[in-house]
């Protein structure tokens, strides 16, 4: 997984492509709507774009499915996906998007995973986080 950016003089493809069995998915950008300090990668939706048209096409083109990790489940992260695929243009190589849920509610989960299926259409679609789902609760 590319967490974030690079490090400098990185070059993330040719280390993923130099592996001797070859991943059949490599993720990138962990929350990237959200600071490092809480465990996210922090990066603008154009930089992300930036590096994942030209990372993410080295490695789509060697066969490798690319997976966009996922955004925090809330309106910051609704508005960094939206200005991400702005930014993209319809360059960016992403085979699945991935989600991250944050909340309780099972209900609410499911319109969360609705509303992200229909702004993705023709996507394969991963839960890449989900964490604190109540599910011995009866849902309305």
């Amino acid at each position: 997984m590319l967490m974030g950016k690079p490090a400098p003089g990185q070059d993330f493809a040719a280390e993923i492509l130099a592996l001797r069995e070859r991943p059949q998915h490599v993720m990138f950008f962990n929350e990237p709507d959200m600071p490092t300090s809480v465990g996210g990668s922090s990066l603008s939706p154009a930089r992300a774009a930036q590096i994942m048209k030209t990372e993410g096409r080295k490695l789509s083109a060697a066969g490798i499915k690319i997976v966009f990790a996922g955004t925090t489940s809330n309106q910051n992260g609704d508005q960094w996906r939206a200005q991400f695929k702005v930014e993209c243009a319809g360059e960016c190589p992403i085979d699945v998007m991935g989600f991250h849920f944050h909340g309780t509610d099972v209900a609410e989960y499911g319109r969360y995973v609705k509303k992200f299926v229909h702004e993705n259409p023709g996507k394969e679609i991963w839960a890449t986080r989900s964490d604190k789902l109540d599910m011995t609760r009866s849902q309305a």
